[in-house]
């Protein structure tokens, strides 16, 4: 296999910039940026998202075995960026942000424009990402959405970045 030929095709994938929210044990809400995000079921509703293999929240999501998806639009890549890195609670706020505990226990932040909150179906540990299947137990939209979905959500390109290979 041709690397570069590999690299460029898998960039030809689209990433999404999503905010993954989780309840630490201790009862600290933590957030951070993720972009590896798709539909895996329609009946029952399941989503698919990668996480690190030793990240802290990793262990979180695994332990809670619950996490929301905060949808972003693409006005806030300022609120993107402070969630690039792992951001813990702080003065009741992630990263500024205002959040509500869903009915997992998992945050939802007030500013998303849409979330997917859902609990830990199953986790495949494979490679230096985890999969995590998460079955949607609630989702909701903030707001009102002009136009496609799918043409709203902030994406990794509206950063001038591509990812993958």
């Amino acid at each position: 296999m041709d690397t570069l030929e590999k690299n460029r095709a898998i960039q030809m994938l689209q990433s999404g910039v999503y905010v993954l929210t989780a309840q630490a044990e201790e009862d600290k809400a933590v957030a951070t940026v993720v972009s590896w995000v798709t539909q895996a079921s329609f009946s029952p509703p399941l989503v698919v998202v990668a996480l690190r293999v030793g990240s802290r929240i990793h262990g979180i999501v695994q332990q809670a075995c619950a996490f929301t998806i905060n949808i972003l639009d693409r006005q806030h890549t300022g609120v993107a960026r402070s969630f690039f890195e792992p951001v813990w609670e702080k003065s009741g706020t992630l990263a500024g942000q205002r959040f509500d505990n869903g009915s997992s226990g998992a945050p939802v932040l007030e500013c998303a424009t849409g979330y997917l909150e859902c609990s830990l179906d199953l986790c495949l540990e494979k490679g230096d990402h985890s999969i995590f299947v998460g079955q949607v137990v609630d989702a909701g939209i903030h707001g009102s959405i002009e136009g496609r979905p799918d043409e709203v959500s902030l994406q990794l390109r509206d950063f001038g970045v591509y990812y993958g290979g």
